[in-house]
C-alpha cells in the first residue's frame, strides 16, 4: 500500500463523458456488496464533482472542502469524518461530496489535504475516488497554479493502491488514455484487492 499505511484506495479516472463518475459509484456499489455494507466511501475529487447530483445528495455541506478545513489542525477520528459523509443505504456505502463550485480549488491547502485524505482512508475498509484525468503540474507547466488546481487528483491517484482508467468504447477512445500524461506521477506497486 502506499507509503506503508494499510488502507484500500482505489482511484477511478478518464476523460470527460466517457463514464468515470459512474465506474467508480458502481465499484464503490460492489466493494459494498461483496464486503461490510457502511464501510465503504465514494469520495469525490474531481473538480467539476457530480456525485452529489447522480446521488441526490440535496444539501452539499459538508462536504470535501469541511473536511480538508476541519483536518487543519490534526488528523480526524473515524467518527467524525464519517460525519462528513451521506448514507446512500439503498447501494450500501458511504458518499463525501466534492467541490461545489469547479474554482473552489483554491480553498483546498496540500497539507490539510493530505491529512483528511490519509484520515479518511484510515475510517473505511475501502475508498473509492473519482478523480480528474488533468494531472499536470508545475513540472509539465512551469506553472505551480495548475499543480494546486489538480492537487486532489494528484494526491488522489499518487497514494491509490489500485487505479482504474476508463475509456469510451471508440476509436478516439484509447487515444485519450495515451494522451492523459500519468507517467510522471509516482505511483505505488498495485496490490491486490
Amino acid at each position: 500500500t502506499a507509503s506503508g499505511v494499510a488502507w484500500r484506495l482505489i482511484a477511478v479516472t478518464g476523460g470527460a463523458g466517457a463514464g468515470r463518475s459512474t465506474g467508480a459509484g458502481s465499484r464503490a456499489q460492489h466493494l459494498a456488496d461483496q464486503h461490510q455494507r457502511g464501510d465503504v466511501l465514494l469520495l469525490d475529487l474531481a473538480r467539476r464533482a457530480h456525485q452529489a447530483l447522480l446521488h441526490d445528495a440535496g444539501d452539499l455541506v459538508p462536504g470535501i472542502q469541511e473536511l480538508v478545513e476541519a483536518s487543519r489542525a490534526a488528523s480526524l477520528s473515524a467518527q467524525d469524518i464519517r460525519s462528513f459523509t451521506f448514507d446512500i443505504e439503498h447501494r450500501g456505502y458511504k458518499l463525501l461530496v466534492g467541490l461545489r463550485r469547479p474554482r473552489d480549488w483554491v480553498t483546498i491547502r496540500a497539507r490539510a489535504f493530505d491529512t483528511a485524505l490519509a484520515s479518511t482512508c484510515r475510517s473505511f475498509s475501502f475508498v473509492v475516488a473519482d478523480v480528474d484525468d488533468d494531472v499536470e503540474g508545475e513540472a509539465q507547466t512551469g506553472s505551480f497554479d495548475i499543480e494546486d488546481r489538480n492537487l486532489m487528483t494528484r494526491a488522489g491517484l499518487s497514494r491509490a493502491d489500485l487505479v482504474v482508467v476508463v475509456a469510451l468504447p471508440t476509436l478516439s477512445g484509447p487515444h485519450g488514455l495515451v494522451a492523459v500524461p500519468y507517467t510522471h506521477l509516482t505511483m505505488p506497486t498495485t496490490s491486490s484487492l
